[in-house]
């Protein structure tokens, strides 16, 4: 190899040689930026997570406090507070014969007297209704015996209570 074609390999070579470093450079810059991106990914997840867990954190150390479900009226509404009642027993299939709101001297409380008959299971029904009803019906006695047909009398003591003083 002599002359001209010693000096074509020559160049050749080192043109062969540059492309090849070019070509090493381009996939280490290609590797380079994929780990960048992928690095970015991972810090942004492990903020977001820092953040989820800061905000659990937060609120199992602060409960939330849930509103009461029962609305004190302002005063005694004793002719609703009875058709309520009468309306939780008609929807339970629970016969009422007499519902009286006799006079209470304590203040911010309605006592309601309640008898009638039904199923053992519908009388249950019932005493879970009031006891879940949104007007604060506390059942405060209760009298059962047992009536025709499968069926039960009852007696039953309820209270209501409101936030006025008076009747």
């Amino acid at each position: 190899m002599n002359g001209p074609r010693r000096d074509v390999f020559i160049v050749g070579s080192v043109v062969a040689l540059l492309l090849l470093q070019a070509a090493f450079a381009g996939v280490s810059w290609f590797l380079h930026a994929a780990t960048e991106r992928e690095l970015s990914d991972v810090t942004r997840h492990n903020a977001d997570l820092q953040f989820e867990a800061a905000r659990a954190a937060a609120q199992a150390a602060a409960p939330l406090a849930e509103p009461s479900r029962w609305q004190l009226l302002e005063r005694a509404d004793v002719a609703g507070t009875m058709q309520g009642i009468q309306d939780l027993a008609d929807a339970r299939g629970v016969v009422l014969d007499d519902v009286q709101a006799p006079p209470t001297r304590a203040a911010g409380k309605q006592s309601y007297r309640v008898t009638g008959t039904g199923t053992p299971h519908r009388l249950c029904s019932f005493l879970v209704a009031l006891e879940q009803h949104e007007r604060l019906l506390v059942v405060e006695s209760g009298r059962v015996w047992p009536a025709s047909g499968g069926q039960v009398g009852f007696e039953l003591g309820i209270a209501t209570f409101h936030r006025g003083g008076g009747q």
